[in-house]
């Protein structure tokens, strides 16, 4: 529980926006797996650009450390974790969808 706790006091406000931005995308493979939904894979890659977007400026802004600095992210990435964390990286809505598809394989094999 004390680890639990002192990475609670490692996270930042921009954290969440990353959050979001990974819960979106995962949806976007969700909706890419089994393609039911109301929205789409366009839909939530750029709901994903979106969250990211605004953790981005917020990281800027506040000049906040990365998640590895803060020792959020883990040492040795599996490849579907190297490939979520590269979403902070993404630019466009195309570079998202091209990561869902990516992750599409790794999770429908789950």
């Amino acid at each position: 529980m004390t680890h639990d706790l002192a990475r609670l006091e490692r996270l930042h406000h921009s954290d969440w926006y990353f959050n979001r931005a990974l819960f979106r995308i995962l949806l976007g493979v969700e909706y890419l797996h089994k393609g039911i939904g109301v929205r789409d894979d366009v839909y939530y890659a750029s709901a994903t650009l979106k969250a990211i977007t605004k953790c981005r400026k917020i990281v800027s802004k506040e000049n906040v450390p990365t998640l590895e600095c803060r020792e959020l992210a883990p040492e040795k990435p599996s490849i579907d974790q190297t490939l979520l964390l590269s979403v902070r990286n993404a630019l466009s809505v195309d570079e998202i969808l091209s990561i869902m598809k990516k992750l599409l394989p790794i999770y429908t094999s789950l």
